[in-house]
């Protein structure tokens, strides 16, 4: 009995801690969505984030061309995968995600006979 209590108090701790500490990011790709799981710089309760700026086949978008509603949430996103209190920041870091990835492509292209 007392291994029993013991056991399910460990695991409903485990549940929790992952419940605080890890996000899933929703990201457009190829007409679906992607999650991709990340670890929460700060616990929060919110498990999903919707990415407005990860999209694989759209251009970068600017933080300040998103509605005021997309611009809290990615703020929020923005704040519990990087710790940035300033979503401007994030931004820079998918457009030169994407500048990189772009690049690579584009030198693959150039490697194909």
């Amino acid at each position: 009995m007392r291994r029993w209590l013991i056991t399910a108090i460990v695991g409903v701790a485990a549940g929790i801690a992952t419940w605080l500490f890890v996000g899933w990011e929703a990201t457009a790709v190829d007409h679906e969505t992607r999650y991709v799981a990340f670890v929460k710089s700060y616990p929060t309760t919110t498990v999903l984030f919707r990415s407005y700026m990860g999209c694989d086949e759209c251009d970068a978008q600017d933080f300040l061309a998103l509605s005021p509603s997309q611009r809290s949430e990615f703020a929020a996103f923005c704040r519990a995968k990087y710790g940035f209190d300033e979503p401007r920041i994030c931004n820079a870091i998918y457009a030169e995600q994407r500048k990189i990835m772009l690049e690579k492509l584009a030198a693959g292209a150039a490697a194909k006979p």
